[in-house]
């Protein structure tokens, strides 16, 4: 996903404006960015996990020729999965390399 993208997919998620967004610093972007990703993928998965009890109840009811399913054969679920922040960030090497960074 590239910047524009990451930023208004931010927008649409928050209820920060554009001038928020320029204020933050890169880490702090990315850092939200990334939290939001999370939430969301937790969120779609409970959503996911609802759906599948609920689908393998309804058609596991009685009917002419009974067919045991489970959860299980509707989706195939995966845990949301948690993003490690990377151990050397811009800044960190910038600070490294003696340079400043400008400040958003």
């Amino acid at each position: 996903m590239n910047i524009n993208e990451s930023i208004v997919y931010i927008l649409r998620k928050t209820s920060l404006n554009l001038n928020d967004i320029g204020k933050l610093e890169p880490e702090q972007f990315k850092d939200l960015y990334r939290e939001l990703l999370q939430q969301e993928s937790e969120d779609r998965y409970e959503l996911y996990s609802f759906y599948n009890v609920l689908l393998s109840t309804i058609h596991n009811a009685p009917i002419s020729k009974p067919r045991i399913m489970n959860q299980n054969d509707f989706y195939q679920l995966r845990e949301p999965h948690k993003v490690e922040k990377p151990k050397n960030t811009l800044a960190d090497l910038a600070q490294k390399k003696g340079i400043k960074l400008p400040k958003s």
